[in-house]
């Protein structure tokens, strides 16, 4: 665990994908009560951040069609959602860091899960965040 905190290259999106499918089978041990956090991978993430200026500009933005890494997780419109009360998900900061982001849909926060918080100022990290807010 620690060659993977120590390491000076940035991983792959393809690795983190593997490390939260790891983390989402330790976690989601079968439990009597229903499960309220869900574990997303950065497709979520990125597929927010690439379509928020066209969703910003939209007229009508109950109609915009976000794309497919965006909505798979939740499913078809017509399905019953996936309602959690946490949703964890990577994202990858200018290529240079990722963090974790937990959004808390019962006290409408957005927490940032980051190692090295000397990397980004507030400001900064706001405009990567922004999207999510």
């Amino acid at each position: 665990m620690l060659f993977m905190a120590e390491r000076s290259r940035l991983y792959p999106g393809k690795v983190v994908d593997i490390l939260i499918r790891l983390v989402r089978c330790v976690v989601s041990l079968p439990t009597s009560s229903e499960r309220n956090y869900y574990f997303l991978d950065t497709r979520f993430g990125t597929s927010i951040v690439r379509n928020y200026q066209k969703f910003s500009k939209a007229k009508k933005k109950e109609s915009f069609k976000f794309p497919k890494g965006a909505v798979d997780f939740f499913g078809e419109r017509d399905a019953s959602p996936r309602l959690g009360i946490r949703y964890y998900f990577p994202l990858n900061l200018g290529k240079k860091h990722w963090i974790g982001v937990c959004f808390d849909t019962s006290r409408g926060k957005l927490y940032v899960l980051d190692c090295n918080v000397a990397l980004f100022n507030e400001t900064s990290m706001g405009r990567f965040l922004y999207p999510f807010l």
